[in-house]
């Protein structure tokens, strides 16, 4: 069967969608109001599901624009991604798929994308909030969540940028 990631980068929602041989895979993208959208990004899951992959951002309307670099090598669990945009960024999001975790996995993330600009510490070792996503799909939980476990082995992690910088963001799972 064929799977795929759908973001949607105006509600930051997430679902994964599997096409089997007996069923079409079909996207709902619900109620959409008069002078309204819904902006996806749809990305092929990996057969391997042994290496991490970028599902999505709240970054750039592109949902992936920003990413410059991505290296997650095969059947380790640590993937480094390399961010650029140009303009300050506070409290955006990358989603990201970490294969062979759940929601009680431990998952740390560490790099200059990682910090808080607003008072220049360092946040790596913040506490990842063990409550479940807020039944809007709109509302983001609270801000000291900064790494939040979405469903199955997606998780939400976030990050500050500034304009024109390059920042790194490395992210492990146990």
């Amino acid at each position: 069967p064929q799977v795929v990631h759908v973001f949607e980068f105006w509600s930051r929602s997430y679902q994964l969608l599997r096409r089997g041989a007996s069923h079409p895979c079909q996207l709902n993208a619900g109620t959409i109001g008069a002078h309204s959208a819904r902006l996806f990004a749809i990305r092929r899951a990996e057969p391997s599901w042994t290496q991490a992959q970028f599902v999505g951002s709240d970054i750039h309307f592109t949902s992936g624009m920003e990413v410059v670099g991505f290296d997650a090598p095969e059947s380790r669990r640590e993937v480094r991604l390399d961010l650029l945009i140009g303009r300050d960024v506070d409290h955006g999001h990358v989603w990201l798929v970490l294969p062979g975790s759940c929601a009680r996995s431990s998952v740390t993330a560490s790099g200059s994308a990682f910090r808080d600009h607003l008072t220049e510490r360092d946040v790596s070792h913040a506490p990842r909030g063990h409550t479940a996503p807020s039944s809007s799909p709109t509302q983001l939980p609270r801000e000291d969540l900064r790494i939040f476990h979405v469903q199955d082995d997606v998780w939400r992690v976030r990050v500050a940028l500034r304009h024109n910088e390059p920042c790194d963001l490395v992210v492990r799972w146990t």
